[in-house]
């Protein structure tokens, strides 16, 4: 799963080969949770990166919040 031990964040640091390849998996990993409708799956891993000291490109926050905010609203919706 995506539960963290210590070493996520310090094989993250480890060089910058590893810093991009892990913050593209993370990115991926959103992708694929907005892509299913999971905000909370996206959240998290928005929370892991910064736990794994991994700083997301403005495009992976703005996805996040947009689907929070869809989740939101059709929340609104069926109530």
């Amino acid at each position: 799963g995506c539960a963290p031990d210590r070493g996520d964040t310090l094989v993250c640091s480890s060089s910058s080969a590893a810093q991009r390849a892990a913050t593209l998996i993370h990115k991926s990993a959103i992708d694929k949770a907005v892509t299913d409708g999971g905000w909370k799956l996206a959240v998290k891993i928005l929370k892991l990166m910064s736990e794994r000291s991994l700083t997301p490109a403005m495009s992976v926050w703005r996805k996040v919040v947009t689907c929070c905010a869809k989740a939101e609203k059709s929340r609104k919706a069926t109530a």
